[in-house]
């Protein structure tokens, strides 16, 4: 479970309110290689993903990844692919 209040939890509140698989884990992870071959360090773990392991949305897509641009992804039912959502921005 993530913080309460912490903008992932908030995200994963949100996905399921509107019906989303109750089983949705939103991660936040840290970009170490640029786009368009980048990787990501998700928190908390040592899994770094490469960007065969990822699906990126347009939004994401038309501006790129940079090293350090913190990220939300979620992990598809296949276990292996995540979504990469968006950039986590300041508020």
């Amino acid at each position: 479970m993530k913080p309460e209040g912490s903008v992932a939890q908030k995200l994963h509140d949100v996905i399921r309110q509107i019906g989303a698989n109750k089983n949705t884990q939103i991660e936040l992870g840290t970009v170490t290689a640029a786009s368009p071959a980048f990787t990501v360090q998700i928190d908390g773990t040592k899994l770094e993903l490469d960007a065969d392991d990822c699906v990126v949305t347009v939004r994401v897509a038309e501006s790129g990844l940079a090293v350090d641009d913190r990220v939300i992804l979620t992990e598809l039912s296949d276990g292996q692919t995540y979504v990469i959502l968006d950039r986590l921005g300041a508020f």
